[in-house]
């Protein structure tokens, strides 16, 4: 998710979970953890209705410093799965 959020401008909600294929009311909940953690800034959209979220600058950091780490494991994955598993592997994971 905050991957998903690493954007220029702040993002709905109803968008963020379509772009993760998640329902909005998850999207909500997790997100306010993320709140609750001070990683993302929350706001309202053009019509007030929709609420936003955006990284924070600790969002910002915490993703800086997790990308590399989240890298290494997943080349780690690949190769102790195998490059003809790891992808059906992931597909099986993605349909669930």
């Amino acid at each position: 998710m905050i991957r998903a959020l690493d954007t220029d401008e702040p993002i709905a909600l109803t968008t963020l979970g379509n772009l993760l294929d998640l329902d909005r009311s998850t999207v909500g909940r997790n997100v306010k953890v993320l709140d609750k953690m001070g990683l993302v800034v929350l706001g309202t959209g053009m019509d007030q209705r929709e609420t936003t979220v955006e990284l924070s600058t600790a969002g910002r950091k915490i993703l800086k410093t997790g990308a590399p780490l989240w890298e290494k494991a997943q080349r780690e994955f690949e190769v102790k799965m195998g490059a003809k598993v790891a992808p059906k592997f992931r597909d099986v994971l993605q349909s669930l």
